[in-house]
């Protein structure tokens, strides 16, 4: 999180950089050879593999502009509302002045 500030624009702090907090991390792994350069697309892919088990990928897809990209065979969806989940129905029921989030469809409409 602290390199990706850095490379947001966020001052350095202590000696450390975007790049040296990146390779820090890449030396804990001890399979990762370390980078000369970084980029807000490395620390994206570093996120990926340091979380993978963590459910948090779809939070940086949307942060790091990718989630309407197409992967895989499932994912070829690229409607931008779908970065926030619909409210559930029973939430809607239980509570009239609530309005269903944009492009999702309340059923009793």
């Amino acid at each position: 999180m602290k390199a990706e500030a850095i490379l947001r624009g966020g001052t350095p702090t202590m000696g450390a950089t975007a790049l040296s907090l990146v390779n820090s991390l890449r030396a804990n792994r001890t399979t990762s050879p370390a980078l000369t350069d970084v980029t807000l697309n490395d620390i994206y892919v570093e996120r990926s593999r340091e979380f993978a088990w963590e459910d948090w990928h779809r939070n940086d897809m949307i942060r790091f502009g990718q989630f309407e990209s197409s992967y895989g065979l499932s994912k070829t969806n690229a409607d931008t509302y779908r970065r926030i989940f619909p409210i559930p129905t029973t939430a809607l029921a239980n509570n009239p002045s609530l309005t269903q989030n944009p492009g999702y469809n309340h059923s009793s409409e």
